[in-house]
């Protein structure tokens, strides 16, 4: 995810089988896939499904773009939304396993 170089359907389809492995609820009204790497809200929306009840914050600047949520890393990616997805990714990972290490998340 992190070496995307803008909005991609194959990794809103992948974010959103995370989503729903661990809030089966999440878009369940809809039922459509959510743009996640291609819209702030939408990536917004993901991380305080993924990561509820953390804090978090994206800047960008001559097209790089950063995210943090938690206590976890400064992520790099290419436009907001996708460093946000995977500055949740990441802190879900440290809730989940309890480290900083990143190598369960190398398939995204």
């Amino acid at each position: 995810m992190k070496n995307a170089i803008g909005p991609d359907s194959k990794l809103d389809q992948r974010l959103h089988e995370l989503l729903r492995a661990v809030e089966p609820l999440a878009d369940a009204e809809t039922h459509t896939l959510s743009p996640f790497t291609s819209s702030l809200d939408a990536a917004f929306y993901f991380a305080q499904c993924l990561v509820p009840h953390q804090t978090g914050g994206v800047s960008w600047e001559n097209g790089v773009a950063w995210a943090r949520v938690g206590d976890g890393p400064y992520v790099r990616a290419a436009t907001p939304s996708l460093s946000l997805c995977l500055a949740a990714v990441y802190a879900l990972g440290r809730q989940s396993f309890g480290d900083d290490n990143r190598s369960h998340l190398t398939n995204l």
